[in-house]
């Protein structure tokens, strides 16, 4: 009959049949083949991950900057306007040492037609008093009179501050009077030796 063609059995190759192991070879080609992918996948994805990267974060800081801008703005007019109204409150306060004498001051009446004239002319005063270098209430004009009768200062930090300076200005604290305020307090020495301090406290 003559030699016939011999055929090869229909199916996967035999190294590829189901249950039988894969051969060294074609374990290469699978690995080379993943690493290919992967590579090309990373070529592909990282730069497109620095860009989205960069852009997100200069969009981020021009919106910062963008929403920042008014509010600084409006801080730093603020800040201004608190230091004018601080710096003309502090020099009325210093004036008013510095033109009248102990026994002025000490005088209720008069002390009180001097705040009411400070009132007239700048607002956010609350009240004026005399105190003596020992840091005892020698006078005093407004609304707490008598539950500030017979104060004594010495041991406040602002009065500690007044003794090294010719005039101070607190942060806001609570003191005697157990309410947030702050005090504008000026020390001025006499001709005659005496040194009196004069505090005015603000509206905060």
């Amino acid at each position: 009959e003559g030699f016939r063609t011999r055929r090869p059995p229909r199916g996967p190759p035999p190294s590829s049949r189901r249950g039988e192991p894969e051969s060294p070879r074609l374990r290469r080609y699978t690995a080379l083949r993943r690493k290919i992918v992967l590579i090309r996948a990373a070529a592909a994805s990282i730069p497109l991950l620095i860009l989205a990267s960069i852009n997100y974060f200069e969009f981020r800081d021009a919106f910062t900057r963008e929403t920042e801008a008014p509010f600084r703005s409006l801080v730093a007019k603020t800040k201004n306007s608190f230091e004018l109204f601080l710096t003309e409150r502090s020099s009325t306060v210093s004036l008013i040492a510095s033109l009248y004498g102990y026994e002025d001051l000490a005088d209720k009446e008069r002390l009180g037609r001097i705040f009411e004239a400070m009132q007239r002319e700048f607002s956010g005063f609350v009240d004026l008093a005399l105190i003596s270098r020992e840091g005892k209430l020698v006078a005093y004009v407004g609304p707490l009179g008598r539950e500030l009768a017979g104060a004594d200062y010495s041991g406040q930090e602002w009065f500690k501050n007044i003794q090294t300076g010719k005039s101070y200005v607190s942060e806001v604290f609570e003191g005697l009077r157990h309410a947030p305020h702050m005090v504008i307090a000026v020390r001025h020495d006499t001709p005659d030796g005496r040194s009196l301090i004069v505090r005015a406290t603000l509206d905060t």
